[in-house]
This record gives C-alpha cells, structure tokens and sequence, in this order.
C-alpha cells in the first residue's frame, strides 16, 4: 500500500476533475450537435410545406383579384 500526502493527493483529485469536465464538455457538445440537427431537419420537414403554402394562397389570392377585376371591367 502506498501512502501519499494530501498535497499530491489534491494534485491528483485535480487531474481527476479536469479530465472528466473535458470528457463531459466533449460528450455534451457532440448530443447537442445531434439534437440541434435532428430539431432543424424537424423543422426543414414543416417550413418547406409551410413555404410552398404561403405562395399557393399567395397566387389564389393573385388569380382571384385578377379575376374579379377583370370581370367587372
């Protein structure tokens, strides 16, 4: 058994600690990474609906008022 003094004891603990923020700050940004992609390709697959909705009424709304101007012309 080997003994070892408090002042190389904390050195240790110290080193300890270090390694495992740096493991857990590694882990964490690479599951934020995958999160942040899965939510954006989440959000593409309702934006790119929502956007090609947005000029379908845009041209009804087009097509209606040339039609109803044309009408009462």
């Amino acid at each position: 058994m080997q003994v070892v003094s408090d002042k190389d004891m904390v050195k240790l603990l110290q080193k300890e600690v270090s390694r495992l923020e740096a493991e857990l700050r590694v882990t964490e940004s690479s599951e934020v990474k995958v999160l942040l992609k899965k939510k954006d390709a989440e959000i593409q697959q309702v934006a790119v609906p929502l956007y090609i909705w947005k000029i379908f009424t845009f041209i009804l709304v087009r097509l209606s008022y040339l039609t109803y101007t044309s009408f009462y012309n």
